[in-house]
């Protein structure tokens, strides 16, 4: 829905300065007739402010989603690298500090959200996966312990454990899942133990 926003809102500064950083909150009535979604952007030095008018988007009261996943979720590298004059839908960034909440925030409200200090960090390793023959590679870096899940639709939003435990060599963790040309699509992520 980002899409919907003014030119210029998302920075795209491949160093990712401090003045990259853009706080972004985006509100949805699902009890109003219309103009049910709302933007808000702010930046370090600039407290957020609504971006545009509301945009209809007739959905209607949201009774459950199933598991909240965040990220790059392409279906395919075309997809997610897709430079096209329409762009990508697809994030390619950091996100921080993801705050949800029950219901619908005041503009104060967000403000305030937006100056509180920073909540207990949250550890989520750089993972990459890439194709070795008939394996998807997995690796990532981390001291802790982490385990791979796999779901066939994001949809549904079930996730399972994956079986089998990754190849740990200092912090760096490589796990392999075979894979053929008639294996599902699967999207994977790593949850905490």
């Amino acid at each position: 829905m980002v899409v919907n926003s003014a030119t210029g809102q998302i920075t795209a500064d491949a160093d990712a300065a401090p003045e990259n950083w853009v706080f972004f909150a985006v509100t949805y009535d699902g009890t109003q007739p219309a103009g049910k979604a709302q933007f808000y952007f702010g930046t370090p030095d600039q407290a957020a402010l609504s971006d545009s008018n509301p945009v209809d988007y007739p959905r209607g009261a949201v009774e459950g989603c199933g598991h909240l996943t965040l990220g790059n979720v392409a279906r395919s590298m075309t997809g997610r690298e897709d430079t096209c004059p329409a762009g990508s839908r697809v994030f390619r960034g950091l996100l921080d500090e993801v705050a949800i909440f029950g219901r619908v925030l005041e503009l104060e409200e967000i403000q305030a959200t937006q100056r509180a200090p920073a909540r207990r960090a949250v550890f989520a390793p750089v993972w990459t996966a890439h194709r070795e023959g008939n394996e998807l590679v997995l690796e990532w870096d981390s001291a802790r312990p982490f385990q791979v899940q796999e779901c066939t639709t994001l949809d549904a939003g079930r996730w399972s454990n994956v079986r089998g435990n990754p190849v740990v060599d200092c912090f760096r963790h490589t796990f392999h899942r075979p894979i053929s040309p008639t294996t599902p699509q699967r999207y994977y992520r790593l949850a905490s133990d």
